[in-house]
């Protein structure tokens, strides 16, 4: 069977059921669609352009790729049938309440939150604005050399996404009865409201950061999409069209940041095209099937371990890729994961079944916090977990739950203090 039609058959199988979960769910079909996107890249420059995963020191030989191939087909299946017996059970079942208890108390404290956060960003950008870069921000001797500091620093940063999603949709939502009456507040936010995000444009921009600016990006874009069917009842296609507009622009402006990254010779458009944030993910699966790698013990002590913080255990992305490319791989640089990898390094070729299950779950356990019985608090978290959608597409399935305290929790109190609105305990 020649590769094209896997390819092929890859693509046309995807078309077929993502066109069926997005009419479903947002949330898991945009990660379906991010599953794709970063295999179907792989798989066409593994196959007609070789040279490239060469230059990534990741060409494993045109024989494994049928079987990377099958093993994904049969792992985005396996996700769909999972998604069409059981989505109905999980969106169906009793939906949480939320209270309000609002004053102006909470929204002076996550002011003060707001300040402190942007002054330790300043302070920190401002003292090591000259030696900051893509290499430096992900090597881990520079951050050994900063310690505490540039620990604060980047979760500090990371948090940023979180605090300008929700100051957008609370001034997004001002205008309804329940926020409208706090404008000096309303004011005053909007004014550091821009600063954060000015400040988070020029750190992303100096250490060549694109996957943060596009978690906000695909965040507006789920918070604007869910807002016009609430608002219109029905989808209003002039609105989407200026949605895909900005989101066009915002990808062509992280196609410039990448020149930020990284001193690249001249290369042909399809090389430019490929060598993206997409493309290496899949080579370890695609490692994992050259060097015939299972290990469930293995999947299960990292997950375990990177599922908590400060425990140091490898990523399984560095377990693999040390095999093909011994010290490439780091817990703060490395070519990252497929999330489809986990299923074969579990199960062998049969971890299609462990992929379509386990990733179901883990969408599921994020689907949960979205429905509530208040429609405004779903905008809120619907928006906040949309920003994980990328990231969880290129890492283990621990980030299901880690994301859960190191990011979701801290939205869920800053919600709270900005907009009174919280889950019923």
């Amino acid at each position: 069977m020649d590769n094209i039609y896997y390819i092929v058959t890859l693509s046309g199988l995807f078309l077929l059921t993502f066109v069926y979960i997005l009419k479903k769910d947002i949330l898991f079909g945009g990660i379906y669609f991010f599953l794709f996107v970063y295999v179907i890249f792989t798989a066409i420059g593994y196959n007609y352009f070789p040279e490239i995963s060469a230059f990534i020191k990741a060409d494993f030989g045109p024989e494994i790729f049928p079987k990377f191939m099958i093993f994904v087909i049969l792992s985005f299946f396996t996700l769909f049938l999972v998604f069409f017996f059981f989505f109905d059970k999980v969106n169906r079942s009793s939906k949480y309440r939320v209270i309000n208890n609002s004053t102006n108390k909470k929204r002076f404290f996550f002011l003060l939150i707001l300040i402190f956060h942007l002054l330790i960003q300043i302070l920190f950008f401002s003292i090591n604005y000259d030696e900051l870069n893509y290499s430096n921000f992900s090597d881990e001797d520079f951050q050994s050399e900063k310690g505490i500091s540039i620990t604060i620093f980047g979760i500090c940063f990371k948090q940023s996404v979180s605090i300008i999603i929700i100051s957008y949709i609370y001034l997004r939502l001002s205008k309804l009865e329940d926020f409208s009456k706090y404008k000096k507040f309303n004011k005053i936010l909007m004014f550091f409201a821009i600063s954060e995000v000015v400040l988070f444009l020029l750190i992303a921009t100096k250490v060549g950061n694109r996957t943060d600016i596009l978690a906000v990006m695909i965040s507006i874009f789920i918070f604007e999409y869910q807002y016009i069917k609430i608002e219109s009842q029905k989808i209003d296609f002039n609105k989407i069209i200026k949605l895909i507009l900005f989101v066009f622009f915002v990808l062509y402006g992280l196609s410039l940041l990448s020149e930020a990254r990284t001193e690249q010779p001249d290369r042909l458009l399809y090389e430019k095209f490929l060598l993206q944030d997409y493309y290496a993910p899949a080579h370890i699966l695609l490692g994992a099937i050259a060097y015939d790698f299972i290990s469930p013990l293995e999947v299960i002590y990292s997950n375990t371990a990177n599922a908590l913080i400060k425990i140091g255990y490898p990523y399984l992305q560095t377990t693999v890729a040390d095999l093909f490319n011994p010290g490439a791989s780091t817990r703060s640089a490395s070519y990252a994961f497929y999330l489809f990898s986990e299923g074969y390094l579990f199960m062998g070729f049969f971890g299609f079944i462990y992929n379509g299950i386990t990733v179901f779950l883990g969408i599921s356990l994020w689907k949960k916090l979205t429905l509530s019985q208040n429609v405004y608090y779903n905008l809120f978290m619907i928006s906040i977990v949309a920003q994980r959608m990328v990231t969880c597409c290129r890492s283990q399935s621990s980030y299901f739950v880690k994301d859960l305290y190191y990011f979701f929790i801290p939205a869920i109190f800053f919600i709270y203090l900005i907009s009174g609105l919280r889950p019923k305990l």
